[in-house]
């Protein structure tokens, strides 16, 4: 015990999708049998980042502190049916844990006792208006 260990992790991950795009329902209704779409150039693009940091530290023989740090980010950029819609998300979250175990005469008894944090917003803004919404999420 005594000793620590340390992760670090990053994630990247970009999109550039070309969308087929969509008919509309009246396009649908004067041809049922239609194919192809009004909206050939429909697109979605998001470019997503993670980070994630953890830790493991030995208190006794038996005992150990654990815990995890994490953030997300995505900004996309899109367009459906010929408009521009542009979201962002980001989230953080933190987990402290406690986990050990205890020798009883039935047996041992593995214990773990923590915490998960969660904090994340969300952006958007489009020719409907601009959206915004923050959540927090604690648990025990």
């Amino acid at each position: 015990y005594g000793g620590v260990s340390v992760f670090v992790e990053q994630q990247r991950i970009d999109e550039e999708l070309g969308l087929a795009g969509a008919l509309t329902a009246a396009n649908l209704a004067a041809n049922p049998d239609r194919r192809q779409t009004v909206f050939p150039t429909d697109f979605a693009n998001a470019d997503t980042r993670i980070s994630r940091l953890g830790l493991i530290h030995g208190l006794t023989d038996a005992w150990q502190l654990e815990g995890e740090a994490s953030y997300r980010k995505t900004d996309s950029l899109s367009s459906f049916s010929g408009s521009p819609v542009s979201q962002t998300r980001r989230q953080r979250s933190f987990s402290p844990r406690l986990v050990g175990s205890l020798t009883l005469p039935t047996g041992e008894v593995l214990i773990t006792a923590g915490a998960d944090f969660e904090r994340a917003g969300y952006g958007s803004s489009s020719l409907f208006g601009t959206t915004t919404n923050v959540q927090s999420v604690e648990s025990f």
